[in-house]
Protein backbone atom coordinates (compact mmCIF):
# COMPACT_ATOMS: atom_id res chain seq x y z
CA UNK A 1 0.00 0.00 0.00
CA UNK A 2 1.54 3.45 -1.13
CA UNK A 3 1.21 6.07 1.44
CA UNK A 4 -0.10 9.66 0.09
CA UNK A 5 -0.11 12.54 1.66
CA UNK A 6 -0.90 15.83 -0.48
CA UNK A 7 -2.22 19.15 -0.31
CA UNK A 8 -2.73 20.88 -3.91
CA UNK A 9 -4.29 24.74 -4.04
CA UNK A 10 -5.25 25.78 -7.43
CA UNK A 11 -6.49 29.72 -8.65
CA UNK A 12 -9.38 28.80 -10.90
CA UNK A 13 -7.85 31.60 -13.49
CA UNK A 14 -10.43 30.64 -16.26
CA UNK A 15 -13.49 31.69 -13.93
CA UNK A 16 -12.52 35.14 -12.98
CA UNK A 17 -12.74 38.57 -15.02
CA UNK A 18 -15.31 40.92 -15.32
CA UNK A 19 -15.53 39.62 -19.29
CA UNK A 20 -17.45 36.64 -17.59
CA UNK A 21 -20.29 37.85 -15.40
CA UNK A 22 -22.65 35.75 -13.46
CA UNK A 23 -25.61 34.84 -14.67
CA UNK A 24 -27.64 34.63 -11.78
CA UNK A 25 -31.16 36.30 -11.66
CA UNK A 26 -30.58 40.18 -9.92
CA UNK A 27 -26.73 39.51 -9.98
CA UNK A 28 -26.28 40.40 -13.66
CA UNK A 29 -23.46 42.82 -13.10
CA UNK A 30 -21.41 41.05 -10.77
CA UNK A 31 -18.29 38.34 -11.35
CA UNK A 32 -15.62 35.98 -9.51
CA UNK A 33 -12.63 38.40 -9.22
CA UNK A 34 -10.73 35.55 -7.42
CA UNK A 35 -11.52 31.86 -7.33
CA UNK A 36 -9.49 29.04 -5.27
CA UNK A 37 -9.65 25.40 -4.23
CA UNK A 38 -7.51 23.46 -2.04
CA UNK A 39 -7.77 19.79 -2.05
CA UNK A 40 -6.20 17.22 0.37
CA UNK A 41 -5.59 13.77 0.16
CA UNK A 42 -4.23 11.24 2.81
CA UNK A 43 -4.08 7.48 2.12
CA UNK A 44 -2.74 5.00 3.75
CA UNK A 45 -2.59 1.44 5.77
CA UNK A 46 -5.23 2.99 8.17
CA UNK A 47 -7.64 4.33 4.77
CA UNK A 48 -8.01 7.41 3.05
CA UNK A 49 -9.35 10.69 3.61
CA UNK A 50 -10.08 13.45 1.29
CA UNK A 51 -10.82 17.45 2.28
CA UNK A 52 -11.62 20.24 -0.65
CA UNK A 53 -12.58 24.09 0.19
CA UNK A 54 -13.23 26.62 -2.11
CA UNK A 55 -13.36 30.35 -1.75
CA UNK A 56 -14.31 33.22 -4.12
CA UNK A 57 -14.57 37.30 -4.02
CA UNK A 58 -17.29 38.71 -6.26
CA UNK A 59 -17.05 42.39 -7.36
CA UNK A 60 -19.10 43.99 -9.03
CA UNK A 61 -19.34 47.78 -11.32
CA UNK A 62 -19.59 50.68 -9.61
CA UNK A 63 -23.01 52.41 -8.89
CA UNK A 64 -23.45 55.94 -9.74
CA UNK A 65 -26.27 57.63 -7.70
CA UNK A 66 -27.32 61.00 -7.86
CA UNK A 67 -28.12 63.48 -4.11
CA UNK A 68 -29.50 66.26 -5.76
CA UNK A 69 -32.51 66.50 -3.23
CA UNK A 70 -33.27 65.77 0.10
CA UNK A 71 -32.86 61.63 0.99
CA UNK A 72 -33.36 59.31 3.87
CA UNK A 73 -31.10 56.88 4.86
CA UNK A 74 -32.63 53.72 6.60
CA UNK A 75 -30.53 51.07 7.33
CA UNK A 76 -31.91 47.59 9.29
CA UNK A 77 -30.27 43.87 9.35
CA UNK A 78 -31.56 41.28 7.32
CA UNK A 79 -35.03 39.54 8.70
CA UNK A 80 -36.02 42.63 11.11
CA UNK A 81 -38.69 45.14 11.05
CA UNK A 82 -37.14 47.66 13.09
CA UNK A 83 -33.96 49.55 11.90
CA UNK A 84 -30.58 50.38 13.47
CA UNK A 85 -29.96 53.73 11.97
CA UNK A 86 -32.08 56.38 10.64
CA UNK A 87 -31.06 59.85 8.79
CA UNK A 88 -32.56 62.44 6.94
CA UNK A 89 -30.41 64.43 5.00
CA UNK A 90 -31.32 67.83 3.34
CA UNK A 91 -28.00 69.76 3.11
CA UNK A 92 -24.44 68.64 2.12
CA UNK A 93 -22.79 69.33 5.16
CA UNK A 94 -22.04 65.38 6.00
CA UNK A 95 -21.76 64.41 1.92
CA UNK A 96 -18.11 63.68 0.39
CA UNK A 97 -17.39 65.09 -2.88
CA UNK A 98 -17.38 63.05 -5.54
CA UNK A 99 -13.61 61.50 -6.88
CA UNK A 100 -13.02 62.84 -10.40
Amino acid sequence: MPNLNWKIEHRLAELEGADKKLLIPGREGYWLQEAFQTIEFRLDKSGAVVASESEVSFAAEPRQYSFASPFLIVLRKRGTPVPFFVMWADNAELLCKAAD
